[in-house]
Parts: C-alpha cells; structure tokens; sequence
C-alpha cells in the first residue's frame, strides 16, 4: 500500500481550503499564489513542491469532486441502474450533500468562462465511466447520455448558482429524470 505522508495529506488540504476560501471571497481570476500561500501558512516553495501553478491546484481539486461525484454515485460499480426513483433521490441527495462544501468552487466555475475547461473535464470523466457500460455505437444510447449530461450539468448550475434551492428538491428531480433517461439508454 502507498499511503501519502500526513504532512503531505495535511499540506495539500490546507492549501485546497485556503484556494476554496479566496475563490468564495475574491473570484478565481484575482487570486494570487502568494494569497493562497499566505492563506494556508505556508511558503512559496512548499506551494510548489505540491503544485506547479495555480492551474495544477485547480485541476487537482476538480479531479477530487469528480472522483467523489463518480464514487458517490457508484458509477464504478454501475449499481445505479438497480435503483429505484427513491434510491435514485437518496443517491442524489447525498451527492448534493457531499457537493455542498464545494458550492465555492462549483460557483465559480459555472461563473468565469475561463474555467470551463474544468466543467468539460468533471463530464467528460462522467461520460467515459458511463461508455463502459452503454454500448456507444447504439445512438439512442449515446444521445441519452449526453441528454443526461448536459441537463444534470445545467440543474447542478441551477442548484450553485440559486441558493434557495432545496437539496430535497433538486434530487427528487433530477432522480425522477435520469430514471426515464437509463430508461431509455437500455
């Protein structure tokens, strides 16, 4: 097993919360390195023993959400296409749950156009793990994929974006739609 030195693991997690709390505060865009050194107590140089850029930083934490979007979700397993629409619901809410923390982040991605690349990557990551269970020459298949994509995409920007949206609310939905979406996929 290659388990990470706790002070790494402690390193990285400091500069991540410290990234995520001056994009809440100041925007993507007007954040400087030496902010988010400054941020999490630590030196430049520590900053890129870890990370070569602010990019490196912002690529590492959206593989983070993406990785616990996938695993939330169970696409690894595929167990979702046993579910039910009140085990699909569960399943949501407890992703919109976990994502949550990371509203900051989410916000300013859907935000600055600049971080869109981000989004296309969070997808496309989404899309690759759903192709090894669909059969993608099947163009009904490949059509209801990206239908799904694109809308959870949409609503989970509408959820960020809208805070009186109700984690309850949104899950219900999105659960009831990507039912007749797999549904359909099949």
């Amino acid at each position: 097993m290659n388990k990470k030195d706790l002070r790494v693991v402690k390193t990285e997690k400091a500069i991540k919360f410290a990234f995520i709390a001056l994009i809440a505060k100041k925007g993507y865009k007007n954040i400087k390195i030496i902010e988010i050194c400054e941020k999490a107590e630590i030196n430049r140089n520590t900053f890129y023993l870890h990370y070569a850029s602010k990019e490196d930083l912002t690529n590492s934490l959206i593989t983070d959400l993406t990785n616990k979007f996938i695993n939330d979700v169970e696409l690894k397993n595929f167990q979702v296409l046993s579910y039910n629409e009140s085990m699909m619901e569960s399943m949501y809410n407890m992703i919109l749950n976990n994502l949550l923390p990371n509203r900051e982040v989410l916000k300013a991605i859907f935000e600055d156009d600049s971080m869109s690349g981000y989004l296309h990557k969070f997808t496309d990551a989404i899309r690759m793990t759903l192709m090894e269970h669909y059969d993608f020459n099947k163009l009904h298949s490949r059509i209801a994929i990206e239908y799904a994509l694109t809308g959870i995409n949409g609503v989970l920007r509408l959820w960020v974006m809208d805070n009186t949206l109700q984690i309850k609310d949104v899950a219900r939905e999105i659960s009831r739609l990507s039912i007749i979406m797999i549904r359909y996929a099949e």
